[in-house]
């Protein structure tokens, strides 16, 4: 994936701290992962704001 672009590149490179917020949020009985989704962007952001 890392080769498909640099946002995938990012987030593969962070992918063991996607994992445990997924872990941390997976039960939550509103069927959200705010700290999850917040993290993701701000990788597609950051990867973003390199790559121009």
């Amino acid at each position: 994936m890392s080769a498909v672009s640099v946002q995938w590149a990012n987030i593969v490179s962070h992918w063991d701290e996607l994992e445990s917020l997924y872990n941390l949020e997976k039960d939550n009985s509103n069927g959200t992962a705010p700290r999850l989704y917040r993290r993701l962007r701000e990788l597609r952001e950051q990867a973003v704001s390199v790559d121009e």
